[in-house]
């Protein structure tokens, strides 16, 4: 297997994962949404940077999250925070496992997973060998999982895997809403919101969006109290978003608050160093 990048065991039970202390495990459920698992992979590589965070996803029978995001999305959103690697469960449907597999790997620049359910390790593991991760959801399943794991030459070499090209080439993903969009660098921007404006109602901005199927919008963001608006209407949201504003301070705090991979055009001026720090932080697109 190509080697993870931090210690962990190709094959480990879910309760050993919760209980590592060389580790962050972050989850996403129906009772857990995407947006509270974002901020504890923020919060979790500013306190602890040298700590690992890993991710994990339940999958509703739909292949989307319970709040509705794509695998696609879910996985851009958290290489774009830092994530260390990004484990799938679906206990609903585990045959969709290995499906949305073989459509992540291409994309991935961060170590795969699955969380196998009990009872369908012999059928499952030979379908998702590139994983790097085999889950067992208990450690009463994790002998079973080990042993199909081991019967299945799970932990042969992967083969090497094709070559990508210049990484520069590939599409620039985009995150809103739980959906990704790939974007290139001579992207139009469509429309433009001033949050500080005072005859702008921005709700009925973003319904007259979707009416007239904008495609890349920017939201100008310039000062603190333009904040919770972004926030409480951001899930109305369907297109890539371009953040921009005069305060770093600001603009850092509405890429914070914004649960997606934002774009920036360049209309806003600040120096490289806070931008590839904001690239690194929040996966901030810069064009």
């Amino acid at each position: 297997m190509t080697p993870l990048p931090f210690p962990l065991p190709a094959v480990v039970s879910l309760s050993a994962l919760r209980a590592s202390r060389g580790l962050t495990l972050v989850q996403i459920y129906d009772q857990y949404p995407t947006q509270a698992a974002r901020a504890a992979c923020v919060l979790s590589r500013e306190v602890r940077p040298e700590r690992p965070v890993v991710v994990l996803a339940e999958l509703e029978s739909d292949g989307r999250t319970a709040d509705e995001w794509t695998p696609e999305a879910l996985l851009a959103l958290f290489e774009g925070v830092g994530a260390s690697a990004f484990i799938l469960a679906c206990p609903a449907d585990p045959d969709r496992l290995s499906a949305v597999l073989r459509e992540l790997v291409p994309c991935a620049s961060v170590p795969l997973g699955v969380c196998v359910p009990s009872g369908t390790e012999d059928e499952l593991v030979p379908r998702v060998t590139p994983a790097q991760l085999l889950v067992a959801l208990d450690d009463g399943s994790l002998g079973a999982l080990r042993a199909a794991a081991e019967k299945f030459d799970y932990f042969a070499p992967l083969p090497v895997p094709e070559d990508r090209g210049d990484e520069r080439e590939r599409p620039l993903r985009a995150v809103t809403c739980g959906q990704a969009f790939d974007v290139d660098s001579a992207v139009d921007i469509d429309a433009e919101c001033d949050l500080g404006g005072g005859d702008v109602d921005f709700s009925r901005w973003l319904l007259e969006q979707e009416e007239d199927n904008w495609g890349v919008v920017r939201l100008r963001v310039s000062s603190p109290d333009q904040l919770d608006l972004l926030d409480a209407h951001q899930y109305m949201l369907r297109v890539p978003v371009a953040l921009s504003g005069d305060d770093p301070a600001v603009f850092e705090q509405a890429l914070r608050r914004f649960c997606g991979i934002a774009l920036y055009d360049g209309t806003s001026d600040f120096d490289a160093e806070l931008l590839e720090r904001l690239h690194r932080k929040y996966g901030l697109i810069i064009l």
